[in-house]
C-alpha cells in the first residue's frame, strides 16, 4: 500500500486473482495530516539523533578528563581515567561493566565478594547476613543509578 503523504495516482485491489483499479476521491486534508506527522516523526528522530551524538561526546571527554572512582568495600576514593583505574585493577565502567547498572566497584585490593552486587547476585554476602540493604549499600546504589553524572563531583567521606 503505497503511504499517502507520498501521493498516488492509482490503487488497485487485487481479489480472487482479479485485479481491479479502486476509484476515490483523494483527501487532501488526510495527506496534508500525513506529511505533518511524518515530519513532525523525522524532527523527534533528528532530536534522538543529536542527543545520542551529544551523549557520546560527553563520554568520549570523561574517558580522557577521568572522573571520581569509589571502592564500595574500602571507601577509598579517586579521579582517575578509566585506562589508568583498568590497569591499577578496579572494576568500574566503563572497561568493567556499564554505567547505570549495579555491578562490582572496587579497587584493585578489595573483593567482589563484599559488595552490593555480590550481595543482590547470590542473595546473602560473604557472612551470610541476608538482612535488607544497609544505608551505604543504599547510596552505593543511588550513585550506581546516576552513573556517569554522579562520578563528576567528588561525595563526601563515605
Amino acid at each position: 500500500m503505497p503511504n499517502i503523504a507520498e501521493g498516488y495516482e492509482k490503487i488497485h485491489l487485487v481479489r480472487d486473482g482479479n485485479v481491479e483499479e479502486l476509484i476515490t476521491e483523494i483527501d487532501s486534508d488526510l495527506i496534508d495530516r500525513a506529511k505533518k506527522e511524518l515530519a513532525e516523526e523525522a524532527a523527534l528522530e533528528a532530536a534522538k539523533e543529536k542527543k545520542k551524538k551529544g551523549h557520546q561526546k560527553f563520554l568520549e571527554q570523561l574517558n580522557k578528563q577521568g572522573f571520581w572512582h569509589y571502592c564500595e568495600v574500602c571507601g577509598k576514593k579517586e579521579h582517575l581515567t578509566p585506562e589508568k583505574a583498568f590497569n591499577e585493577g578496579w572494576d568500574y565502567p566503563p572497561r568493567m561493566g556499564t554505567f547505570g547498572v549495579i555491578s562490582p566497584r572496587t579497587c584493585g585490593k578489595c573483593s567482589i565478594t563484599d559488595t552490593i552486587w555480590w550481595k543482590i547476585a547470590t542473595g546473602k554476602n560473604k557472612e551470610d547476613n541476608t538482612e535488607g540493604v544497609s544505608d551505604k549499600e543504599k547510596k552505593t546504589i543511588k550513585r550506581i543509578f546516576s552513573e556517569p553524572y554522579s562520578l563528576l563531583e567528588e561525595e563526601e567521606d563515605m
